[in-house]
């Protein structure tokens, strides 16, 4: 019962605790394919190597960017809009560049490269009416 007391506790801190970061976050809920992931300049910081990279999201794993940082939100708000950009897999190579608040976070979802599900949310966790754009360059390669 002791244990159980414990874990109950921990909960409940760990809660606390994710509930005070402030940022924005990308989720790899996919199948089978890793993307590399790349804030653009659009409301980040002037310094570049500053801004949100991810070399490698593997399915099932998140990164995250704090909207208090000026290199991840130049403005500090956590509802003002910022840019990132998504390459993953082979062989298409395909690229996402999506919209969403700098406080919010953005799912990728699905199996294989051509076509995945993406949303969208603010900070608050209800759906964002973001814009997808989906091409066949290769910004990172």
């Amino acid at each position: 019962m002791r244990l159980n007391n414990l874990i109950v506790v921990f909960s409940v801190y760990a809660a606390a605790c994710i509930s005070l970061i402030h940022g924005y976050c990308v989720y790899n809920f996919t199948d089978d394919v890793s993307y590399r992931v790349r804030q653009l300049s659009q409301n980040s910081g002037v310094f570049d190597l500053g801004r949100f990279y991810r070399e490698s999201l593997k399915p099932g794993e998140s990164a995250c960017c704090p909207y208090t940082n000026h290199d991840c939100n130049s403005t500090g708000d956590k509802n003002a809009l910022i840019k990132v950009m998504f390459l993953g897999g082979t062989p298409t190579h395909k690229q996402l560049r999506i919209n969403f608040p700098a406080g919010g976070w953005v799912e990728i979802r699905g199996k294989g490269t051509d076509r995945p599900k993406v949303n969208a949310y603010y900070p608050d966790g209800t759906p964002f009416p973001f814009e997808l754009v989906t091409t066949d360059s290769c910004f990172f390669c």
